[in-house]
C-alpha cells in the first residue's frame, strides 16, 4: 500500500506509577504524530522478572506485524516538535529516534542519565569521549540502556534466528548473562537485560546506536538531565566552596 503509515508499537515500561511527565509526553506524541505514524500501545508490567517482560512484549510485537518497538520507562520525559529560535520547525525526541530507527534498521537509544549526580549514563560508545547532546548524531554504541529505545522488527526477527522459545513461546532476547567488557579486554562483566539484548544485537550484526538529539529528563526527586551525570551534587560544591572560604580565612588570620 502506497504511503502506508509505520506501524509504531509503544510499551511503557510500568513497574510503579508513571509520573505525569511521561505520560504528558505520550499523550502529545500521540497526537502529534498520529498522521505519521499508527501507534499500538503494549504495557511492560506485573511480572517480577523484567527481562521476561521485556521479552514476551518483544515476541507479541513480532507477531503483530508492527515495524518499530519503541520501549521507554515510567520517569522519562522528552522534548515535543517546536519551532526554534530561527523560526525553523524541529522534529521532537520521539519522531527522532523512530526516524533513526527506521532508517538503520536497528536497535536506536537515547541517552539517559542515571538518577544520581555524578552517577554517569546508562549506556557505552564503542568510541571514549565526550559527545554533544542535543544534536543530530547517531553514535554506535556497545550497550545501550533501555530507559528510551527503539527497536526495529528486523532486529528482533535477527536475534530470534540464534534461539529457541520458551514454553510459552516468548524469546528469551533479554535474559541476562555474562559476557566479555566491551572495553577491558580479559575481564567479564554481567550484562542487565537491555545490555544483553545490545550484545546479542551486535553478535548477529544489528547496527546499534546512540541517538544524541533526544533531550531526556530521568525523574525522581529531581528530573536528572545528562549533565547532571558528570557533575557532583549541589550541596556537595557548597561544602566544597565552605571547604575554601574557611581556608582562606585561616591564611588571612597568618
Amino acid at each position: 500500500m502506497e504511503n502506508q503509515r509505520p506501524s509504531i508499537h509503544v510499551a511503557p515500561v510500568v513497574y510503579g506509577d508513571v509520573v505525569p511527565e511521561t505520560h504528558h509526553c505520550l499523550m502529545r506524541d500521540g497526537i502529534e504524530l498520529a498522521s505519521k505514524v499508527s501507534f499500538n500501545y503494549a504495557i511492560v508490567h506485573n511480572d517480577a522478572d523484567i527481562a521476561r517482560c521485556r521479552g514476551k512484549v518483544s515476541t507479541n510485537f513480532l507477531k503483530a506485524g508492527g515495524d518499530v518497538l519503541f520501549m521507554v520507562d515510567r520517569d522519562i520525559s522528552w522534548r515535543g516538535s517546536r519551532i526554534n529560535e530561527q523560526g525553523q520547525f524541529e522534529r521532537g525526541d520521539l519522531q527522532h529516534i523512530l526516524d533513526a530507527c527506521l532508517q538503520t534498521k536497528g536497535l536506536v537509544g537515547g541517552v539517559v542519565a542515571l538518577k544520581t549526580f555524578g552517577g554517569g549514563v546508562a549506556s557505552r560508545l564503542i568510541e571514549d569521549g565526550e559527545r554533544a547532546i542535543g544534536v543530530d548524531e547517531l553514535h554506535p554504541a556497545a550497550r545501550i540502556g533501555g530507559a528510551f529505545i527503539a527497536i526495529h522488527r528486523e532486529a528482533l526477527e535477527r536475534v530470534a534466528e540464534t534461539m529457541n522459545p520458551h514454553l510459552e513461546g516468548w524469546f528469551p532476547f533479554f535474559e541476562q548473562y555474562q559476557a566479555d567488557h566491551s572495553h577491558l579486554p580479559g575481564v567479564r562483566e554481567h550484562l542487565s537485560e537491555d545490555w544483553a539484548f545490545t550484545q546479542r544485537c551486535i553478535d548477529v550484526g544489528v547496527p546499534c546506536h546512540l541517538d544524541m538529539y533526544p533531550i531526556l529528563l530521568h525523574h525522581g526527586r529531581y528530573a536528572y538531565h545528562v549533565r547532571d551525570a558528570a557533575q557532583p551534587a549541589p550541596w556537595k560544591l557548597y561544602e566544597k566552596i565552605e571547604a575554601v572560604k574557611d581556608l582562606a580565612k585561616k591564611i588571612l588570620e597568618l
